[in-house]
C-alpha cells in the first residue's frame, strides 16, 4: 500500500476492532499492515467490510486474504497468471515461437515437463482445460516443495562461477 493510505488502513482495522470489540494495539495493526501491504487499500477495505458483515469473530489476516483473493493463495493465483500468459502467447504465436518467461517454475515446466514447441504442436482444444488444471497442480507442487528448478546457463557461465570467491 502506499504510504498515504496507512491513514485508511488504520481507520478500516479500528472500525473493524470497535465493532468485534477487540482491543486495537501497534503491534496488531502493525502486523496486519505488514500481512496485508501487498493487496490495494480498496481490496482491504473491501475485505474488511466483508468480514464485518459476515464473520462471527474478529478475522486473522489471513481470512481477510481469502475475502480479497477469493479463497485462493497467492500461489494459487501466480499459478493461474502463468498459465493465462502461456496460453495467450500460444494463442498468439502457436508453436512457431517459445515464449519468454521469467517465473522459474513455469520455465521449468514449460522446457522439462512439457516441452513449449512439442506441447503446443501437438495439444487439441479440447485439452487445453485439463492442461491448465495439471500445470496449475505441478506449479503448486513445485512452489510447495524445498526443491526448486534449476537456473539454466551457458557452459561459458560455470567457468565464470568457479573463478568468484
Amino acid at each position: 500500500m502506499k504510504l498515504l493510505d496507512k491513514n485508511r488502513f488504520a481507520s478500516a482495522f479500528q472500525t473493524m476492532c470497535e465493532i468485534f470489540d477487540k482491543k486495537n494495539t501497534k503491534i496488531m495493526l502493525a502486523g496486519y499492515f505488514k500481512t496485508l501491504e501487498s493487496f490495494s487499500i480498496d481490496q482491504v477495505e473491501k475485505a474488511v467490510s466483508t468480514a464485518i458483515g459476515s464473520c462471527k469473530f474478529f478475522p486473522k489476516p489471513v481470512e481477510l486474504i481469502e475475502f480479497i483473493t477469493g479463497g485462493q493463495s497467492q500461489i494459487a493465483s501466480n499459478a493461474q497468471i502463468e498459465v493465462d500468459k502461456i496460453l495467450c502467447y500460444f494463442r498468439q504465436y502457436g508453436s512457431t515461437r517459445h515464449p519468454e518467461l521469467s517465473d522459474p517454475i513455469s520455465k521449468h515446466l514449460m522446457s522439462n515437463r512439457w516441452v513449449y514447441g512439442n506441447w503446443a504442436s501437438s495439444i487439441l482444444e479440447s485439452e487445453i482445460k485439463w492442461w491448465q488444471k495439471e500445470f496449475i497442480e505441478a506449479y503448486n507442487a513445485y512452489s510447495a516443495s524445498d526443491v526448486k528448478p534449476e537456473i539454466e546457463y551457458h557452459d561459458n557461465v560455470a567457468g565464470l562461477i568457479e573463478g568468484i570467491g
